[in-house]
């Protein structure tokens, strides 16, 4: 990818900055992968986390903000920062659509 830079390996995986890449598109990856993680979002003022089972969006949390409401709020940030963490299952699961409908919906609510 040319949106990778200053990457170094780190243990199992690689570790770097990606530039012009949207956390929906680190959304879709996971989702499309089956993968486990937490996507673990900041900026200078905020905090959150996406909690992605098996390839399934479960549950968003952004400062005190919990489920579709904070996963909308995290995805309409412009910049900032990111880490793939592993899976710990959430105290609940807030959220049930299925990831490519939270994606649109996400894009239809910034337009």
């Amino acid at each position: 990818m040319r949106a990778l830079a200053g990457t170094a390996a780190s243990g199992a995986g690689f570790r770097g900055m990606m530039r012009s890449l949207g956390l929906e598109e680190v959304l879709q990856m996971e989702c499309l992968g089956t993968k486990s993680s937490i996507l673990e979002i900041f900026t200078g003022r905020t905090r959150g986390r996406i909690f992605i089972r098996d390839g399934a969006i479960i549950h968003a949390e952004k400062d005190n903000l919990r489920g579709e409401v904070a996963l909308y709020s995290l995805l309409a940030l412009r910049g900032g920062e990111f880490n793939l963490l592993p899976f710990v299952a959430p105290a609940e699961q807030t959220i049930q659509g299925q990831w490519e409908f939270l994606l649109m919906e996400a894009a239809r609510l910034r337009d």
